[in-house]
């Protein structure tokens, strides 16, 4: 059997905003949130270890852009020694789904299987410590794949310990999903997770990850690094989105009390036109500065409600560019419209 492991991002529709109308004085509608936030998750295709190849077999002379990655993620020599023996390459979207099993519900990153890891290139420097962190997930699988049962059994109460203690609903989220889609897979990864992704562990896993990097602080702050452009982007969307429910709300009753000033005014005009015709000059002429101070208080007031949409609006463009972004950010690690290759 095949064991496969893989580095995936989960991504939902970002959806754009189109702007108001604002042809007219009306009250906007409160504008719809971004959906899903991207984040990283894994697959595990099969359970069983393939057989290892022994740390005293030579091991291929890596290419220098794999060197960079065990470079950056900090491996030590008995590390970089079970990363290259599973001839670690960077690829395109293409070369990956020739390698991994793509899922149309997340965005495959990387996979180790059958005894070979394959990284997606990943080129946007807005997304840098993304390849970093999928190489160093994957190099720990490969090492999980070389335990034995018993060293295992050793590593898994320690590692759930650690995820018990753990504090991160974004990491969590990522472990119920494989505890949902197949609970065999979580102590893998929980022990790819915990090793590249989360910085404060017990002291005995610590000393345990120090066998893998030299200085995990530096890949913890990789897997950082690479969700912060998206993190940001979420964040100030989420702002905005906050900022554009209030205003909606504002302009709304603005809105409800110029209709109410409205129909008043309209009463007041319908009696001036009855007065007129009637040639009850006095009595119209007494009405109509009534009429005229009702008239501007309504027109200053709709030059405020005009303003406050225009400044809706122009948070909506921001809003909407920040989504654009946030599409485009995401479309070339997005492999998730690809066919799934078994």
């Amino acid at each position: 059997m095949t064991f496969l492991a893989a580095v995936a991002i989960m991504f939902g529709a970002a959806a754009a905003l189109g702007a108001l109308d604002t042809g007219e004085v009306t009250g906007p509608s409160a504008p719809g949130p971004v959906t899903s936030a991207p984040t990283d998750a894994s697959t595990v295709t099969s359970a069983t270890a393939p057989t290892t190849t022994s740390t005293t077999e030579p091991v291929p002379e890596p290419a220098a852009d794999v060197a960079a990655l065990a470079d950056r993620t900090t491996m030590t020599p008995q590390a970089r020694r079970i990363f290259y023996a599973a001839e670690p390459v960077l690829v395109d979207k293409a070369g990956l789904g020739s390698a991994c099993d793509l899922r149309a519900e997340v965005s495959v990153l990387g996979c180790f299987a059958s005894g070979e890891i394959t990284v997606l290139r990943v080129e946007d420097p807005r997304l840098d410590g993304m390849m970093e962190t999928t190489a160093a997930h994957e190099m720990l699988h490969a090492v999980w794949a070389q335990r034995s049962a018993a060293e295992r059994d050793e590593l898994i109460p320690l590692l759930r310990t650690a995820y018990d203690a753990l504090d991160d609903p974004r990491v969590r989220d990522k472990v119920e999903t494989y505890r949902r889609d197949d609970p065999d897979v979580v102590d893998n990864e929980l022990h790819s997770i915990l090793g590249t992704e989360v910085a404060d562990l017990p002291d005995e896993l610590g000393r345990y990850y120090g066998q893998w990097f030299t200085d995990r602080a530096a890949v913890v702050a990789l897997a950082a690094s690479s969700q912060a452009t998206f993190a940001a982007i979420e964040d100030e969307v989420d702002a905005l989105d906050a900022d554009l429910a209030a205003r909606s709300a504002a302009i709304g009753e603005a809105q409800a009390a110029l209709d109410a000033r409205r129909v008043e005014l309209d009463a007041l005009d319908a009696e001036l036109e009855r007065l007129r015709a009637a040639g009850e000059v006095a009595a119209y002429n007494q009405l109509v500065d009534t009429y005229n101070a009702g008239a501007a208080a309504y027109n200053a007031e709709a030059d405020r409600v005009r303003a406050a949409i225009d400044d809706y609006n122009a948070i909506v463009a921001r809003r909407n560019a920040l989504v654009e972004e946030w599409a485009a950010l995401r479309e070339p690690i997005d492999t998730s419209a690809a066919d799934p290759v078994s």
